[in-house]
């Protein structure tokens, strides 16, 4: 078997190996996040997983088919070059009854100016793909659709994510939108956010997009910079709330949420450095008043036992790791923020984290319903 395909069908720390995977295929170095370059720029940082520069794919994803074609209807334009993949990953054809795949709707909207192509061949192919790129009588592809269920009969997130970064790369920088008939996505693509566009938002938009009944799924905010990351506190913490903050280091952002929650709060501030949190504690016993609503702990963000005996139902988890916080590191910030919304379903309501590369990527995915309200008339 390949590399690439034994690779997908393993997974470490909640994240499928085909993040692995997809670097496999695109030829570059060892998983994991590299340390920033000494350029000042660090958006020249070399990370395999960093969001690209310059012009960017949006990546839409649709719960079912209905979504599905009425996105295919308002993406695709007169002209576009189209590619509607078919195919598995064992190199297939799939026999689903509507294995069409969107490929009539596509050419009645891209006309005889544009052109549809249906790929059926393995998905993690990348040569056979960028032979059909170049291959493509409409010229450069535009827009690319692929329906998840052919590929692995289940709907796995972050082997579907690797995936789409994969083909991203394959078929950039001309890829303007990418559809994907995944439920898994289109939840991801509504629960992770830009932090400044959130807080910009009217407050009737803001409860559309952020709000949600006892069990909705918490919503992500990636942030770029301090004052982006504390910004958020006035729409993430209220009175009362239970807040986590991982990587606190002395404290300062945790001592900012302990006002916010007020006396019947309580923040937990968590580092792996010893010193940060002496200096934290010592920091805590000067303030006086707040020392009861504020712990502070060393422990590591990825020990999920160690933090549910910190506190089982926090409603807010702030995270500033600094690995974490640059242009590097996207699917290992993923892995962790999906390792605690899982971990504290029940009661989770916000997840902020100061990381570069997780606000691109937060502006970069979205949901059907999103992208059919714009197109819904005024």
């Amino acid at each position: 078997m390949n590399d690439h395909r034994s690779l997908a069908l393993a997974t470490v720390a909640g994240v499928g190996i085909g993040a692995v995977a997809a670097a496999l295929a695109l030829g570059h170095g060892p998983f994991g996040a590299q340390a920033k370059p000494a350029a000042a720029d660090a958006r020249r940082s070399r990370s395999r997983f960093r969001a690209h520069d310059g012009a960017s794919t949006m990546v839409v994803g649709c719960a079912s088919n209905g979504e599905y074609f009425s996105c295919i209807d308002h993406v695709v334009r007169e002209g576009d070059s189209v590619v509607v993949i078919r195919g598995t990953t064992d190199g297939t054809v799939s026999k689903e009854d509507d294995a069409d795949g969107g490929r009539a709707r596509a050419e009645g909207c891209a006309g005889a100016a544009g052109g549809v192509v249906v790929f059926e061949g393995d998905v993690w192919d990348v040569r056979a793909l960028q032979a059909l790129s170049a291959a493509a009588a409409a010229g450069p592809v535009s827009v690319l659709c692929l329906e998840t269920s052919n590929l692995y009969g289940n709907d796995m997130l972050c082997d579907v994510m690797a995936l789409v970064r994969m083909l991203r790369g394959v078929l950039a920088p001309t890829l303007r939108t990418l559809l994907v008939k995944s439920r898994a996505m289109a939840m991801h693509g509504r629960c992770f956010h830009d932090s400044r566009r959130v807080l910009a938002l009217p407050p009737a938009q803001l409860r559309k997009v952020v709000g949600g009944g006892a069990g909705a799924r918490a919503h992500v905010l990636g942030a770029i910079g301090v004052s982006d990351y504390r910004d958020t506190l006035a729409l993430t913490v209220r009175g009362g709330s239970r807040v986590l903050e991982i990587g606190t280091a002395v404290g300062t952002t945790a001592f900012l949420m302990a006002e916010a929650a007020g006396e019947a709060g309580r923040v937990v501030g968590i580092d792996i450095g010893k010193l940060c949190i002496k200096r934290a504690q010592a920091a805590q016993r000067k303030r006086g008043g707040l020392s009861a609503r504020i712990h502070f702990e060393v422990a590591d963000a990825w020990d999920m036992a160690a933090l549910l005996r910190l506190d089982a139902a926090f409603d807010a988890i702030y995270i500033d790791v600094g690995g974490l916080s640059g242009a590097d590191g996207e699917f290992e910030a993923l892995a962790l923020v999906r390792m605690l919304c899982c971990t504290f379903a029940k009661s989770l309501r916000f997840v902020v984290i100061k990381s570069r590369c997780l606000r691109h990527h937060a502006s970069e995915f979205t949901h059907a319903a999103a992208v059919l309200a714009e197109a819904a008339p005024a």
